[in-house]
């Protein structure tokens, strides 16, 4: 047994009461609590500013969910979705499946209007989403200039899907936006403050990325096979296909998958399975008892000084030096 809710890419002033008709429920001062046959949590929506929501899912269900959300190009808003997840759930764009907490745990996307996606969740399980949702025209009128990437990106017209990790310092800022949310009598200045700190970290990573080049739009052919190149990387990175037998895999010359991989990812595939080598090896580091050259040969490093040297240029510190922690 599972549950859908659907919604189009809508203006958010509609959201909460198009969910609480299809839990059939209504909505009460900004919140819909699920109800008890179903589970428990709320769905909380606040408006911030004219053309600025947050809207924050802390449920935990009976059924299996499935979160439905239609592209459309008449409405001009653009969601910013951090999940923090207690088990892997699956977000599914454009007829692909992403899993979301397993490689992809706490992570931020950013796509435009024009992308179908759909967010699959066990029962059973914590599911705790934060979402800030701004016009077009409000976030090209609020983002910096030392931002411009951003900007250009939301003027050019070009469909685009970003992917970021949500680090420490991001989980730092959502924790303190969910926590005034949370309040029974929130501050709109404090809660705007918390999200426009949120927002410009998390812009700060995703135009980094876009500096000095031009991006290609994103279409869900695309999306579809770079999902697919980035499950094919975390099975096998420890002796990954070459880009080129990745992109006979996805159907797409080697520098066209070379740009929209590190378009959407924010790393070149190099920089993205040399990251993924060296989580997995501090995990190993961390969680069990095995040596510096263990958790090396685990990752496909024979030789330790060449691990180490990886190692270093990701964490700033050596595996030996992390292991005596």
């Amino acid at each position: 047994m599972f549950m859908e809710l659907q919604f189009r890419a809508m203006q958010p002033k509609y959201w909460l009461n198009h969910m609480a008709e299809q839990l059939g429920v209504k909505p009460r001062n900004g919140k819909v609590v699920i109800p008890s046959s179903l589970g428990k949590g709320y769905l909380q929506q606040l408006q911030l500013e004219e053309e600025l929501y947050v809207t924050l899912l802390d449920v935990t269900l009976k059924k299996e969910l499935t979160l439905t959300r239609t592209a459309t190009k008449d409405v001009d808003y653009y969601p910013i979705m951090f999940y923090m997840l207690h088990k892997a759930g699956e977000q599914e764009i454009a007829g692909e499946v992403l899993n979301i907490g397993s490689y992809t745990k706490h992570a931020v996307f950013f796509p435009s209007p024009h992308i179908d996606t759909k967010y699959h969740y066990d029962k059973n399980k914590r599911i705790l989403a934060l979402t800030i949702s701004a016009s077009g025209n409000w976030l090209k009128a609020h983002i910096d200039k030392s931002r411009a990437s951003i900007k250009e990106q939301l003027s050019n017209g070009k469909p685009f899907f970003f992917f970021e990790e949500l680090t420490p310092v991001l989980q730092e800022y959502a924790n303190l936006l969910m926590q005034r949310m949370r309040h029974q009598l929130p501050s709109r200045l404090s809660l705007s403050a918390a999200a426009y700190e949120l927002m410009d970290r998390c812009f700060a990573k995703i135009n980094e990325r876009l500096l000095g080049i031009d991006t290609l739009s994103i279409h869900n052919d695309d999306l579809q096979q770079l999902f697919e190149v980035q499950r094919i990387l975390h099975e096998s990175f420890v002796a990954p296909p070459t880009v080129a037998e990745l992109a006979r895999t996805a159907g797409m010359g080697v520098t066209k998958l070379q740009q929209l991989f590190k378009q959407v990812y924010g790393k070149s595939i190099y920089q993205y399975v040399l990251y993924i080598k060296m989580r997995e090896a501090r995990r190993l580091l961390e969680e069990t008892n095995c040596t510096v050259a263990e958790a090396g040969m685990s990752v496909g490093y024979d030789n330790l000084s060449h691990f180490a040297t990886a190692f270093k240029k990701i964490y700033n510190f050596t595996p030996k030096a992390f292991s005596k922690k």
